[in-house]
């Protein structure tokens, strides 16, 4: 088929998952894609080494090596001498629908649910991605896993694989196709070769507008919450500002009242400083007045002494 005319093989630009991926015939196909990354899932031990070594030189390929299925953990997977045919399920009606079909062997494998799986790809949110699944027996459960994924985990492509050998007639591809409609797939090209179908499908678009807008109610949601969060903290800053306020009131009170004391102790200052200025002025004027106490007082006693020594000199006069 051409492959370029697919809608999944153009607008591709993020993971390309498959699950299922065999020898994995479409890889230069993938390769040939806008994929980010292409993700190869084969349950199959062998099968898995040898796809390993094929796209070892291919930075955007990786391969896990286990079965997708309803729950994490070991499993077993029966391999059919047909080649490239395995399953979770073995085939009850085989024998007698395909009488050359029998089972070869069973091997004990490790399991990863697709939720799981999306989880530890982590798909990215704006990107259009792929998925692929060639999973006999466990398409109907993919797909119903699939219809339950969140949108920033959905894939804006599906190629499902469905097999004669598992579905036995054509009554149960109604049954598939339904399921995929009702993960929101809607069909755009149908092919097959050998025992496969192949069926196309993109998703569709009133999903993706009514994803959108989940999205977008979401945002509002969050954007409602932060903004009855900030509102809660603008009222507690209200708050705070009001006791900043309050205290600082306070605070201008006691300034207020520190500066009256201050004009207080400042008046009382100079008062005394008045008083000490007169103080030392009068202390002047008595160390002044003292000291012409003493100038007179030396005087009076000069005179003393001179009156005694002429009463002496009159003594000896009239004693002479």
């Amino acid at each position: 088929m051409e492959w370029e005319t697919l809608s999944a093989w153009q607008d591709t630009n993020g993971t390309l998952l498959h699950l299922g991926a065999g020898e994995c015939r479409e890889l230069e196909v993938y390769l040939n894609t806008q994929a980010k990354r292409i993700v190869l899932v084969e349950a199959d031990p062998q099968v898995a080494q040898a796809l390993r070594r094929r796209t070892q030189s291919e930075s955007r390929v990786q391969v896990i090596e286990a079965a997708v299925a309803e729950k994490s953990g070991k499993a077993t997977l029966y391999r059919y001498n047909l080649k490239g045919l395995t399953t979770l399920y073995p085939f009850t009606s085989s024998s007698s629908r395909w009488p050359g079909l029998r089972l070869e062997s069973e091997l004990t494998i490790q399991a990863i649910s697709f939720s799981q799986l999306l989880e530890q790809l982590a798909l990215e949110e704006d990107k259009a991605h792929w998925l692929v699944i060639d999973a006999p027996g466990v398409e109907a459960q993919l797909l119903k896993a699939l219809a339950g994924q969140v949108p920033t985990q959905r894939f804006s492509y599906l190629s499902l694989h469905s097999s004669r050998f598992v579905s036995g007639d054509q009554s149960a591809w109604p049954a598939l196709r339904q399921t995929m409609e009702k993960a929101n797939y809607r069909l755009e090209d149908v092919t097959g070769y050998g025992s496969q179908r192949i069926s196309h499908a993109g998703i569709v678009e009133n999903w993706i507008v009514s994803c959108q807008l989940g999205k977008e109610k979401q945002r509002a949601e969050e954007l409602q919450a932060s903004c009855d969060n900030m509102l809660q903290e603008s009222q507690q800053l209200k708050q705070q500002l009001a006791e900043a306020e309050q205290a600082l009131s306070k605070q201008k009170h006691q300034v207020e009242e520190l500066q009256a004391a201050r004009g207080s102790l400042q008046h009382e200052n100079r008062q005394l400083k008045a008083e000490n200025e007169e103080i030392q002025q009068r202390q002047a004027l008595l160390e002044e007045e003292l000291r012409k106490a003493e100038v007179q007082l030396e005087l009076i006693k000069e005179l003393f002494l001179s009156k005694e020594d002429a009463e002496q000199l009159e003594t000896k006069e009239r004693d002479a």
